[in-house]
């Protein structure tokens, strides 16, 4: 693409259209809003996406039901879309029905509570208790990129360790109290239980149809 006398080497629409949706439902699970919808549906309304590419990329990452399910999710809140299937075609079930309103729902959800959110449903999502020890020591002892992220340091710096009494003083005194009051809100487990029921279903793998 032509910009200020360069040429810009630039995401073709398929490509685009793949980071989208893999942004939102796998990275986010739904928790950037429906901002996906519009996104998406004006990349269809200006671009041709190579459909057949866009497909195997989605099946090559293993994307397939996460795009299956932002395309349905699109067409239903943004009205319907040239959409080459190409044998993806989403069949009018009642599980897939319920999992485009818990996406709809997950879009609306409160932003001040991602956070939270998204440790509960990290910690939940641990199968063994070993896991769920092995997450907890993890946000106790963060990586030094992690702690240099958050304050003024380099994480090849030694004094990077110095800001670890204030990264734990953040995170046990300021944030424990509100995480622990936040497991205990009903409106909170509720998210929780459905980020895991969309977790579980992504998980599973796509049935031919």
């Amino acid at each position: 693409m032509p910009l200020a006398g360069a040429h810009i080497g630039v995401q073709s629409p398929a490509d685009l259209l793949l980071h989208l949706i893999v942004h939102a439902v796998d990275d986010h699970e739904f928790s950037n809003g429906p901002l996906l919808l519009s996104d998406m549906a004006f990349l269809l309304d200006r671009h041709t996406v190579d459909w057949p590419l866009f497909w195997s990329l989605a099946q090559r990452h293993q994307q397939t039901k996460a795009c299956v399910l932002a395309l349905v999710l699109m067409e239903q809140h943004w009205g319907k879309k040239r959409i080459a299937w190409l044998g993806h075609e989403p069949a009018d079930t009642t599980e897939l029905q319920a999992l485009t309103r818990l996406a709809a729902g997950l879009m609306l959800r409160d932003m001040r509570a991602r956070t939270d959110v998204t440790f509960h449903s990290d910690l939940a999502h641990k199968p063994t208790v070993a896991a769920k020890a092995g997450h907890l020591l993890r946000k106790v002892f963060p990586t030094r990129a992690m702690v240099a992220a958050a304050h003024p340091v380099a994480a090849s710096d030694w004094r990077v360790y110095l800001w670890y009494p204030v990264q734990w003083y953040q995170s046990f005194a300021r944030r424990a109290p509100l995480i622990w009051r936040a497991g205990r809100q009903s409106a909170l487990r509720h998210e929780v239980a459905q980020i895991g029921e969309l977790r579980r279903w992504l998980a599973e793998p796509p049935r031919p149809n």
